[in-house]
């Protein structure tokens, strides 16, 4: 299976911005913008092209269309960096452009043989209690009926029920919880959930990520106990270049603040995997 690093440096030599394209679902289009090694570490962006339900400027004089050239879409950006010696991606929170869901499935459409699997990379505490602890259910709550679609197959009849339940009583949240119930001896199996929960991180409409685990009186929050990082950026306009550099920078920031956990979590190979 090829690495993850060299998947993201082979898209981008696959020519042109257009020619990165891919259509990652429900006429989302999503391309590596521009990408390239740093040390250890692979450096880019993403962006969510926008195509269909431009939203209008807002004048003194009032709303007028804004008029974009044929072909031409409205661009979400999401800035990352990715680890190669611990397999960590750092990526810019932006629901508007590629979540880390929306990314495994980009590049899916790229090599439909090279499937990756994300999850979160949790706070030293709760990771320390999902290790030791044994997960008795889980829970999941979407704001909205349509947010189903997340899951693997929209087919799946707990996504049927779920949907026609919501519809039926004109729901506007939905909220899941897979159990062992009362059986004694009895989990959810820990791999399998952390592959859930990867899928699930980072979409919008999820409310509520829960584990109950083992013995513990308070469920491991998964949605508010990842590790990560907020800031207010300045960013330049109407200089593309300047404003992921921006964005690209804080990302540089924030992995070598978190780079004691990140290291005690995944190990590296020698003292230079933080630089």
């Amino acid at each position: 299976m090829a690495e993850f690093g060299d998947i993201l440096l082979q898209t981008i030599a696959l020519g042109g911005p257009a020619e990165r394209e891919r259509d990652v679902g429900g006429g989302v289009v999503v391309r590596l913008e521009n990408g390239a090694p740093q040390g250890q570490t692979v450096e880019g962006d993403f962006c969510r092209v926008q195509r269909l339900n431009i939203p209008p400027q807002a004048g003194a004089d009032g709303l007028a269309p804004i008029v974009l050239a044929q072909g031409n879409g409205i661009g979400h950006m999401a800035a990352f960096l990715y680890h190669r010696p611990t397999r960590v991606l750092l990526l810019q929170s932006n629901n508007l452009s590629a979540t880390p869901n929306r990314a495994a499935q980009y590049l899916a459409t790229l090599d439909p043989a090279q499937i990756f699997s994300l999850a979160p990379v949790l706070t030293d505490d709760a990771m320390e209690r999902f290790r030791a602890g044994r997960p008795r259910s889980f829970i999941v709550k979407f704001a909205g009926i349509d947010r189903l679609e997340v899951l693997d197959d929209p087919d799946l009849a707990v996504s049927q029920g779920a949907k026609m339940i919501g519809d039926a009583y004109d729901g506007l949240e939905v909220e899941i919880k897979v159990s062992v119930g009362r059986r004694r001896n009895h989990w959810l199996e820990q791999n399998r959930l952390t592959r859930t929960i990867g899928r699930l991180m980072g979409e919008p409409g999820i409310e509520k990520l829960q584990s109950q685990l083992e013995g513990d009186e308070r469920p491991l929050d998964l949605l508010h106990e990842q590790l990560q990082a907020n800031t207010e950026l300045r960013l330049p306009e109407a200089q593309p270049e300047r404003h992921y550099h921006s964005r690209r920078d804080y990302l540089r920031e924030v992995f070598r603040d978190h780079w004691p956990t990140l290291e005690r979590q995944f190990g590296a190979p020698n003292g230079d995997a933080a630089r």
